[in-house]
């Protein structure tokens, strides 16, 4: 997308159109739950979702190591894109 001038007439593709809203539709998804989505960029933190497979309750600030994506871009590619879901373990497995 190229930036325009005030008052500057512009054409928007459907490409750009279609990506502007869906960053609308998220961000007004993630004002819904509580904020507990993907944050915007320049938003001051972000939540990721998270799959536990160390085998352990984990603390709620445990030191992890992301080891995947529990959906890949050939399981969903939408929510791949907009709302990923990590694989974590235990850093060092926990020893």
């Amino acid at each position: 997308m190229k930036k325009v001038l005030p008052g500057q007439s512009f054409v928007v593709s459907a490409t750009d159109w279609n990506a502007l809203t869906d960053i609308v539709e998220s961000y007004k998804r993630s004002l819904m739950d509580g904020g507990a989505g993907t944050a915007l960029p320049g938003g001051d933190s972000a939540v990721i979702l998270a799959r536990n497979d160390s085998g352990q309750n984990l603390d709620r600030f445990a030191v992890v190591v992301v080891t995947g994506v529990v959906f890949g871009p050939n399981d969903n590619l939408d929510e791949y894109l907009n709302r990923p879901t990590f694989i974590i373990e235990v850093l060092g497995g926990g020893e």
